[in-house]
């Protein structure tokens, strides 16, 4: 908690923070907590842990070549047949809000994909219905809908089996490809 409120009042006055590489040439050390705030372009911090989609994304945006590149948003993100995600999946899309702001050329697609039980059709047009969800969330947000697009996937592109209870929960995702504009 101390770090953060030193990120916040470094950045609210307008103090250049060092990168991890400038810190520790001098020979300083870290600490953890540290890691997993990343400051924003506009100045705005996310929580962005090792291996979370959040500092996958601000690595990218920071080192990107202008490839597109694809996030899985997480494992089990959806009730049964569900539109909307569950909470847990919910209360990381303020952070996500926050990078789209920082990066206002920065377009993305969302694809919906469903796990492979019921038929075809509905699985598609279940997975359009959760891609045009988050759509309608960022839009309400406050991101141009001009830079979001949405792709149905249905059961096509599954990451796990779905013979199994938990195989078939990972399958019930979002796919964010984010892409800079250009």
């Amino acid at each position: 908690m101390v770090i953060l409120i030193f990120c916040v009042a470094l950045v609210l006055t307008g103090r250049k923070i060092a990168s991890d590489h400038e810190i520790e040439a001098r020979g300083e050390q870290i600490p953890a907590a540290a890691r997993n705030v990343a400051v924003l372009p506009d100045g705005n911090l996310v929580f962005a842990p090792d291996g979370s989609v959040a500092k996958a994304l601000t690595d990218w945006l920071e080192n990107n070549d202008g490839t597109p590149r694809s996030f899985e948003v997480g494992e089990g993100q959806f009730q049964d047949r569900a539109v909307e995600p569950i909470a847990k999946a919910k209360a990381h899309l303020p952070e996500l809000v926050n990078m789209l702001n920082a990066y206002p050329k920065l377009k993305m697609t969302i694809v919906g994909h469903t796990d492979d039980q019921g038929n075809a059709a509905d699985n598609e047009k279940l997975s359009l219905e959760r891609a045009r969800w988050l759509e309608n969330y960022l839009v309400q947000s406050g991101i141009a809908r001009d830079r979001i697009g949405v792709q149905a996937r249905g059961a096509l592109d599954p990451i796990a089996d779905n013979s199994t209870p938990d195989g078939r929960s990972r399958n019930e995702r979002l796919t964010l490809i984010f892409a800079p504009a250009g």
